[in-house]
């Protein structure tokens, strides 16, 4: 049986997605319920109770959007990347475009080889990299590699011929005895969250986004991985169980619900009410580094890391966006940035409303847009809509005004009847994943993204959904 991608045809077709436009350089966000292959909450759950109960497994992103391309996890755990290739993103051994009006696709679409025997169980991309997440723990990341995103102590950019892959492709040396529960890649950058629930970041650190101090990049050179890879420093006995990689910033959930960010913070992007930047001096991570003032009770469950912006859901279903909001991209009906001034957060800083009664599972934050998955498997996005990114059949942005949220803002209409449980977000497009039936193999999933001439995100004859298949699994 084939494993089917569902795609939606919003506008014109470039840079090698099937429904993408100009995407403009920043790393996806993700965002999951649990749900099947591809192919929440407990309410009033303090502190004290998860860390009784120990670190909640990490999420697992099973479907992922970079710069221009995209990646996806088969039910078997192979996976498939599609779109630009210049830096050898797609994993395939040469630098063809897959994808572009939907050629290359199905049966002429190759699998990543990750080695013998190697199966993914969570995909990050950034700007022009890529990295999974194996069964083993191990990290196998290719693509571009300027500021050493790749971790392989060098700046070779494996990908783009058949040799640099397989067994040829190195593993991202984490340290002695160590393994990866989680990874999230940023712009030119890469996080791991450890099996001893520490957090190791290498790449590009112009922002600070490692947290590793006055050190420009880290992973290109040799001598630089391994042991010698410091941990980030995020305070006394922090536990780190998931992260998210942004453009220029890194956010981690803390067992027992809090959050840290650091790095740029020029637009309030760290929540902490003032611009001060945090990574680029030791001295200002550690106990140094404070949480973004969520209000209380916000005990957060999960956090996505956009352009600019981060936005947390806590354990009851709220959601909380804070920085950059020039497109009404933080969903609080006006256009003024959040968390750069001392009065932004706490109380002041309101819920993002997405209708009566509504509860959010996740989040996942894009270039200038966000969109939110609900636990009741639908999805609604707000921000920026010029390339169609929000899948409303216009142009028109929601979120800056007040009349553009709560009921007023529609769920995207997918035409189907199972519920999304997937989201991931790239500059200006998006992909959602959703139920499957239990004896399929592989999965469904719909993209939407950004065009220049958006049109309708419905099943119409006028404007169908694309069965593209990805191969069989």
């Amino acid at each position: 049986m084939h494993a089917l991608v569902r795609l939606v045809v919003v506008g014109s077709l470039a840079a090698g997605l099937g429904c993408t436009g100009q995407n403009a350089g920043f790393p996806m966000s993700a965002a999951t319920d649990a749900g099947p292959d591809v192919g929440t909450s407990s309410a009033d759950a303090d502190a004290a109770d998860a860390q009784d109960a120990g670190p909640p497994a990490p999420a697992r992103h099973r479907i992922a959007c970079g710069y221009d391309f995209t990646c996806a996890i088969h039910g078997d755990g192979r996976v498939k990347c599609w779109g630009q290739n210049n830096r050898g993103q797609l994993g395939i051994g040469s630098q063809d475009v897959h994808g572009l009006y939907g050629k290359g696709m199905g049966n002429d679409l190759p699998f990543v080889d990750l080695g013998p025997g190697e199966k993914a169980v969570s995909l990050s991309l950034g700007r022009e990299h890529a990295c999974a997440l194996l069964e083993s723990g191990k990290v196998k990341c290719w693509g571009g590699n300027g500021s050493g995103q790749l971790g392989l102590g060098s700046h070779f950019q494996p990908g783009a011929h058949p040799q640099d892959m397989g067994s040829q492709l190195a593993a991202v040396d984490l340290g002695s005895g160590r393994t990866a529960i989680t990874i999230s890649a940023g712009d030119e950058s890469t996080c791991a969250v450890l099996d001893d629930h520490t957090v190791k970041c290498w790449g590009n650190n112009d922002g600070g986004q490692l947290g590793l101090g006055p050190v420009l990049s880290a992973g290109g050179d040799a001598g630089q991985m391994g042991d010698a890879l410091p941990v980030v420093d995020l305070g006394p006995q922090a536990k780190v169980v998931d992260l998210s990689a942004g453009f220029r910033d890194t956010c981690a959930v803390l067992v027992g619900g809090a959050l840290k960010c650091w790095g740029a913070n020029d637009i309030g992007q760290l929540g902490t009410g003032d611009p001060t930047q945090h990574g680029t001096t030791l001295e200002s991570m550690g106990a140094a580094l404070p949480s973004p003032d969520l209000g209380t009770p916000f005990a957060v469950a999960s956090a996505s890391a956009g352009g600019n912006v981060e936005c947390a859901v806590d354990t009851t279903g709220m959601l909380k966006c804070f920085g950059q909001n020039n497109y009404g991209q933080l969903g609080l009906g006006d256009t003024k940035t959040r968390g750069l001034l001392p009065g932004d957060m706490a109380a002041a800083l309101a819920p993002v409303d997405l209708g009566a009664g509504t509860q959010v599972a996740a989040a996942a934050a894009g270039g200038t847009f966000t969109c939110a998955l609900l636990a009741s498997g639908s999805v609604k996005c707000f921000g920026d809509n010029g390339n169609g990114q929000l899948a409303q059949g216009d142009t028109l942005s929601r979120g800056g005004q007040p009349q553009d949220m709560g009921d007023n803002l529609p769920a995207i209409n997918f035409g189907v009847t199972v519920p999304a449980v997937e989201l991931a977000a790239g500059m200006q497009h998006a992909c959602a994943r959703f139920a499957m039936d239990p004896f399929a193999v592989g999965a469904r999933g719909r993209r939407w993204a950004s065009t220049r001439q958006a049109r309708p995100a419905t099943s119409s004859a006028t404007n169908p959904w694309i069965l593209a298949p990805i191969g069989p699994p």
